[in-house]
Order: C-alpha cells, then sequence, then structure tokens
C-alpha cells in the first residue's frame, strides 16, 4: 500500500506553485448512493460551464494547459483529467455513471472546482509513487488489459515497481490502479496550481472530507496538503 506521493524536483521546478493534498482511505465499500451529492455538484458546474461556453475560459484550466506545455504535453490533445469531464460534461451533458461512488463523488467535484482529483486503489500500488518524468520501460496497463511499455520523458505516476499509474501526467490512469467495487483501500490526490499559504486548505478538500464522512464514515487514514519544496524526491 502506498504511503507517500512525492514530485521530481524538474516538477517543482517548473511548477514552483504547485500544492498537492492527498487523504488515504481505508475500509472503502461500495454500497452507498451518492447520486444526490453527485448532482448537486454537477449542477454547479453546469453554471460554470454555461456562462463561460469553454474550459479554456476557466482559470484553473488555462492554468493547467500552461503547466502541461511546460511540461511538454500537448494540453489539447492530451486534456488533464478536469478539462476533459468538463469537456464530456458540456458536449454530452452528463459524466460517467457505471463507476464505483468514490470516483463519481470525486469526478463531480473535479468538475466543480476544476482541479484534477486522481483515486487510486493503493493495494495495486508497489510502494510509494512518484510523480516524474519516465526513464523509460516502466510499465503501463491500458483499459483492456494491454501492458506497455513508457517512453521516456513522459509525466506519469510512478511507483517502486516501475508501474507506471497514469498517462500523460493526469490524461489518462492505469487499468491496473483503478478504483473498482471491490476496492478497499484508496489514495485520492488532488493536485492544484493556485498559491496557498501555511495551513491554508482549499474548498474542494473540505468537501471532499465532509462527503467521504458522511457515506463511509471514519474511514479517513491521513489527510495531508504538501507545497512546492515540500513534495521533492528523487526518482
Amino acid at each position: 500500500m502506498t504511503s507517500m506521493v512525492n514530485y521530481s524536483k524538474d516538477i517543482v521546478d517548473l511548477l514552483p506553485e504547485l500544492h498537492v493534498c492527498c487523504l488515504r482511505i481505508e475500509n472503502l465499500h461500495d454500497r452507498v448512493d451518492v447520486t444526490d451529492s453527485v448532482n448537486e455538484n454537477i449542477v454547479f458546474a453546469k453554471q460554470t460551464i454555461d456562462k463561460l461556453q469553454t474550459e479554456s475560459a476557466i482559470d484553473s484550466i488555462s492554468h493547467w494547459r500552461r503547466a502541461y506545455r511546460k511540461a511538454g504535453i500537448e494540453p489539447t490533445k492530451f486534456r488533464m483529467a478536469a478539462e476533459s469531464l468538463l469537456r464530456r460534461l458540456r458536449k454530452q451533458g452528463n459524466l460517467p455513471e457505471t463507476l464505483h461512488p468514490l470516483v463519481l463523488i470525486c469526478n463531480a467535484l473535479s468538475v466543480k472546482h476544476c482541479l484534477p482529483i486522481a483515486v487510486l486503489d493503493t493495494d495495486e500500488i508497489n510502494g510509494n509513487l512518484w510523480v516524474s518524468y519516465t526513464k523509460g520501460g516502466e510499465r503501463y496497463l491500458d483499459f483492456n488489459g494491454n501492458e506497455i511499455l513508457m517512453p521516456s520523458n513522459e509525466v506519469s505516476f510512478i511507483d517502486e515497481k516501475n508501474n507506471a499509474h497514469a498517462r500523460k501526467w493526469s490524461h489518462k490512469q492505469s487499468g491496473l490502479s483503478v478504483v473498482r467495487n471491490s476496492t478497499q483501500n484508496a489514495i485520492i490526490i488532488i493536485e492544484a496550481l493556485s498559491p496557498l499559504q501555511n495551513n491554508e486548505s482549499l474548498p474542494v478538500i473540505e468537501e471532499l472530507k465532509s462527503l467521504i464522512d458522511k457515506y463511509w464514515p471514519g474511514s479517513i487514514a491521513e489527510c495531508s496538503i504538501r507545497h512546492s519544496n515540500m513534495l521533492i524526491s528523487n526518482y
């Protein structure tokens, strides 16, 4: 089970304003109905989209597009996770529905706050995670069960057994650590680029903690917020 999410110095040097919240959750199950909470947040997101008409007009999306370019990722070809969800919401009017309740909640909060929120099954992660450029040869499992050897210099979430848990940063998750109905332990990773002061939080974090306490009381094992240089560890 993973205990820490670290970032390479290369990534932090590119984005000194980066800060990351991690929530570890234990004793998870899928026997809850989160429909009302999900719909409430989706309604808020739709109001933002209706007002601005396009995802690129949202400040946090434009910040992440610039960050992706800095990291060598074409942001309109490989969209950041929250932008992909917002784009689907604008075009189709809904989000994916046949997912684990925790993922449904995180997706709804992701479009409401326009931030990437990753949810991973920690029992499928070997040791700690690093958000880093790949060295080449890391193993990525797609959703069809095919193993792909990663090229070098692509941003991914990489564990201690050389498994890559994402493509193009938050563009596409690995099928290895996707949260399923059988998942019991998970980690939620929220990445943000707006500066925070010491002990300051983000509204999305408090909302997420409140919803987790509502549907899975007592399941939050740990919550941490780390800023820029506090994130650095060599991969």
